[in-house]
């Protein structure tokens, strides 16, 4: 048994697709969504909406990642109140049709 609230971790979800993964994430009460990334703007539209009842809403990163920099990414993640080494969790679904 612990004292208090338990420690909620950040995870990032890129190749978020609707936020499915990240969603599995949230509702076990111990992660924050804090970033979204994916190609497709409505699938960046669902995330938004999906995890908009948290405490923060997530940075959203459309576009191709494999354009993206890190330091933009890392920025994104700072407007955001997350700093460098502040991520907990990193998951991602990369799309299985180009490689299939």
């Amino acid at each position: 048994m612990t004292d208090g609230p338990l420690r909620r971790y950040t995870v990032a979800e890129f190749f978020c697709g609707c936020g499915g993964l990240s969603r599995g994430f949230w509702r076990t009460g111990r992660f924050r969504v804090v970033a979204g990334n994916d190609i497709k703007p409505e699938a960046i539209r669902t995330i938004a909406l999906s995890h908009g009842d948290d405490d923060i809403s997530p940075a959203i990163l459309t576009g191709d990642i494999r354009t993206m920099s890190f330091d933009a990414i890392l920025a994104k993640l700072h407007s955001h109140n997350i700093n460098r080494d502040e991520l907990d969790c990193l998951i991602g679904g990369p799309p299985c049709q180009g490689f299939s």
